[in-house]
């Protein structure tokens, strides 16, 4: 059974979806330099085997840069909670600072069901709840949902979900190598 407070273990998942998420596209780089090196000339090949190793690592990069954008994007439109929601706002507060996680942006989507998510990744940390979660729960169900929000962004689990939603390659996100712990 896995500790909830090992934040290692998400930590290299993550590192490995990041590896993973490189190697998807080098591979058929490297198989389209072969063939065009055949075709044409090996230097050819040589070129655009590197060109396309190149523009991949760089298109994972910037991704990887922005993974909480993309991560957000895909929860839905959501507006940040300035004011508009004081119980859930001071809740997140106070258990921000008691877990140690740090600054939280909290974002609010206007949906009557209660739902919830922790978006992380490079210390920039986003709670996404919606208006009947934020409107519709008591004190009490309040603190627990943002503890376990807090808790999944502590021990790495949210920022291993955030990389893997953002990445090129999502269907590698779900294989044992890189989610195994």
């Amino acid at each position: 059974m896995v500790a909830p407070d090992q934040p290692t273990q998400p930590a290299a998942a993550s590192a490995r979806l990041v590896l993973v998420a490189r190697s998807i596209g080098v591979v058929p780089a490297l198989v389209l330099g072969v063939l065009v090196g055949l075709l044409t000339s090996w230097w050819i090949g040589l070129l655009v085997a590197v060109v396309l190793v190149v523009g991949w690592i760089a298109l994972v990069e910037g991704r990887r840069r922005s993974v909480v954008d993309r991560a957000l994007a895909t929860i839905g439109p959501s507006r940040l909670s300035d004011g508009a929601h004081p119980r859930w706002e001071n809740v997140v507060d106070g258990l921000s600072t008691t877990t140690g996680v740090g600054e939280v942006e909290l974002r609010v989507v206007d949906a009557a069901e209660a739902n919830a998510a922790a978006v992380a990744h490079g210390g920039r940390v986003v709670l996404v709840v919606t208006s009947g979660l934020a409107d519709g729960l008591s004190q009490v169900e309040l603190e627990a949902v943002g503890a376990n929000l807090l808790t999944r962004v502590r021990n790495g689990v949210a920022e291993l979900a955030t990389v893997a939603v953002g990445l090129p390659g999502p269907t590698a996100a779900t294989s044992a190598f890189v989610t195994r712990t």
